[in-house]
């Protein structure tokens, strides 16, 4: 006769995938060292790779600031020429 009520016998849990058992505590913290490890590597080196866009920038940053105060000075130089002229002229 069939009970109502499930049994040991019945499937209740799926257990696919735990065929081989499941990770002891030290396997899994192994398993988390190496994940952060990999991580790490990873950043270091996306760390390296900014440093290097860092001084790049730098350097342009300081290219740009030589050729802006070279134009300002033309720039006075032209300023001044034409205040000159206009002098002279008398306008």
């Amino acid at each position: 006769m069939f009970s109502r009520y499930p049994t040991m016998d019945d499937d209740l849990i799926d257990d696919d995938g735990v065929e081989l058992g499941l990770p002891s505590p030290l396997e899994m913290a192994r398993h988390k060292c190496t994940i952060l490890h990999s991580e790490l590597r990873q950043v270091w080196s996306e760390l390296r790779r900014s440093r290097s866009n860092v001084a790049k920038l730098v350097q342009i940053n300081s290219l740009l600031a030589s050729d802006l105060e070279a134009v300002r000075r033309e720039c006075d130089k032209a300023r001044w020429e034409l205040s000159d002229m206009q002098g002279r002229t008398g306008n």
